[in-house]
């Protein structure tokens, strides 16, 4: 149990930032530099009146203390500080050259099986568009013969909850090529709430909870025909080695 002063400290002190910054980093690989430490106290400042805690020295030892409250609190600290900006089709330059350069390529390699990995999917919109855009080149290219599954993850519990039940507000498909809206989603009236929904025909991704693009070094070792991210996109085969500096 901690102790509660009656010193107001909601400062976040250098030394405060640089431990909370050096887990996160070995933690789920985000670099957090000085330049970071209003962002992040401004975030973090929630959590501190959630736990009615008077200040960031007391925080810190609440997250690093040994016993299972500090290690849900670790949850919670994730999640307050991932950005989680996302839409459907974001980067469209990325869904058109996996239709016009890489399954092409890799068809003509003899390789009909695609393991995709989308990393660092938030809420889900990502991930889905990757099932459309490859649901859309089956259509287009009936001769061709190919099936693929869908991997996702990404280090924040709320979004991949949200993924789960890829349901979604009218706004975020109005934006969406023509037609696939009609092809691939449905209304629903969810507690008076206008949403849309993924129709349950769609290949359905496979979601893994707290993992990161990789894990405690700068490499990535990976079995995925190709890996998807908003700023990483690599075609690989078999167990092979992408470089990430």
């Amino acid at each position: 149990m901690i102790e509660k002063s009656n010193k107001n400290t909601k400062i976040l002190e250098d030394e405060e930032f640089s431990k909370i910054a050096t887990f996160i980093e070995n933690k789920v690989g985000i670099k957090m530099p000085i330049s970071k430490k209003l962002m992040l106290q401004s975030r973090l400042q929630k959590r501190l009146k959630a736990l009615n805690l008077p200040s960031f020295t007391t925080y810190v030892d609440y997250v690093f203390s040994s016993d299972l409250t500090g290690e849900e609190e670790i949850v919670l600290l994730i999640d307050a500080i991932t950005t989680n900006l996302t839409h459907f089709y974001r980067e469209p330059n990325h869904f058109t050259y996996l239709t016009t350069d890489a399954i092409p390529y890799l068809l003509k390699s003899g390789i009909n099986h695609f393991n995709i990995w989308s990393a660092g999917c938030s809420s889900g919109e990502e991930p889905y568009s990757l099932a459309i855009t490859m649901e859309e080149y089956k259509k287009n290219n009936p001769n061709v013969c190919f099936d693929y599954s869908i991997f996702a993850s990404d280090i924040s519990t709320n979004v991949l909850q949200k993924a789960k039940e890829a349901v979604y507000t009218i706004d975020s498909v109005k934006n969406l090529p023509l037609g696939l809206e009609e092809k691939y989603f449905i209304k629903c009236d969810n507690s008076g709430k206008k949403e849309i929904k993924i129709k349950n025909e769609i290949c359905r991704p496979s979601y893994a909870t707290r993992k990161g693009l990789c894990g405690d070094s700068k490499e990535c070792y990976c079995a995925w025909t190709s890996v998807y991210d908003r700023d990483f996109l690599a075609v690989s085969y078999d167990w092979s080695r992408v470089s990430l500096d």
